[in-house]
């Protein structure tokens, strides 16, 4: 088993951030795995085009404390 590491704090700010940012932190499906991956320096264009075709909900429902914790 490769050994892991925890990167982020894991509180609920981190993952609030990228469901009120999408664009901010959404990347290519195919490069979701990639830990090597860095943002483009247009990233919220990139992001937002990728926001779109992928069609992530931007109504605020991912901010909802149900989506999360039933």
């Amino acid at each position: 088993m490769p050994l892991t590491r925890k990167a982020q704090t894991l509180y609920m700010r981190w993952c609030l951030d990228c469901h009120e940012n999408p664009q901010k932190f959404i990347r290519p499906r195919d490069k979701v795995f990639d830990m090597a991956w860095q943002s483009p320096s247009n990233q919220l264009e990139q992001g937002q085009n990728l926001v779109s075709q992928y069609h992530v909900d931007t109504t605020g429902h991912l901010t909802n404390c149900s989506t999360c914790h039933r």
